[in-house]
């Protein structure tokens, strides 16, 4: 080789490696004599979208149905209330508002119609995808006990001088990807006392009512990004990483706040493939 070959290769190397530092850090898994680490328990979680809203008299019953589902399924279940549609929206009596774009554009998109609805990894039970509360057990048990596809992990963290949130999100796959899986990342909030209709209660009115797994924002699109555009291996790791500032004027508190991440495949009717959630602050 001349030296010219020589350097127009090295200038060619060079230039590969600047490109592939500047992508998302992707770590594949060694092929000949290497021993895989099995020891580490992966299960499938399972994401309950809980369509809910704050003049629906029906959703407390529905949210502790939730509750009592989250405390049979530990960390497998997480729970993510999303405030849309009719009952979710202000007036001039009841001025707060728990909308998000991000939670009225999944609404809108499965048309989400009738309060309370829920929907489990966005997956079909009885061929429907929401579901009326009286089958969100039943589709429980059908995903419960499914092969994960991939694990992730969260590690947030918050910046109390600029109020600014940051993550990195690891994904690691437990069989190949695929190309048509796109990663959300969201934010919700416990704790937040505000009004609620039970018309199980006397008045109705909750004054103070307890709102648990609020989605409060997403700090990807509702869509998400794509984890990878090209298909990953079996054992393949993928880390991105977030940033996010809370909005000015906005009454979120940090310590009640998690992030939570969700992979979801656009070619299957958005259907989740694995999720997790995190504490911000873990106090």
């Amino acid at each position: 080789m001349t030296k010219f070959n020589k350097l127009i290769a090295l200038l060619f190397c060079f230039s590969l490696l600047l490109i592939i530092s500047s992508c998302d850090e992707i770590t594949y898994p060694y092929r000949e004599g290497t021993h895989i680490d099995t020891t580490d328990t992966v299960s499938q979680k399972i994401l309950l979208e809980d369509f809910t809203g704050f003049l629906c008299n029906n959703c407390p019953a529905a949210h502790e149905l939730a509750y009592e589902l989250k405390e049979q399924l530990g960390n497998q279940l997480v729970i993510l209330a999303v405030h849309a549609g009719y009952y979710a929206k202000p007036n001039l009596q009841y001025t707060y508002d728990f909308r998000t774009a991000a939670g009225t554009e999944i609404n809108d998109h499965f048309s989400v119609q009738a309060y309370p609805n829920g929907m489990f990894n966005r997956t079909a039970y009885n061929n429907k995808i929401p579901l009326g509360v009286d089958y969100w057990g039943a589709a429980i048990n059908t995903l419960k006990n499914k092969t994960p596809k991939a694990k992730i992990e969260l590690t947030p963290s918050y910046n109390e001088t600029s109020h600014s949130i940051s993550v990195d999100v690891k994904i690691k796959y437990l069989q190949q990807s695929s190309t048509n899986h796109y990663l959300v990342v969201q934010i919700s909030e416990d704790s937040i006392v505000q009004i609620q209709l039970d018309k199980r209660k006397t008045p109705e009115l909750i004054q103070n009512y307890v709102h648990n797994n609020v989605l409060r924002g997403s700090i990807t699109s509702t869509w998400g990004d794509q984890v990878s555009s090209t298909v990953l291996p079996k054992e393949a790791t993928i880390t991105k990483h977030y940033d996010f500032a809370i909005p000015d004027g906005s009454d979120w508190r940090p310590e009640k706040l998690k992030i939570v991440a969700y992979i979801h495949d656009k070619d299957d009717t958005w259907q989740i493939v694995q999720v997790e959630e995190a504490k911000i602050i873990d106090n």
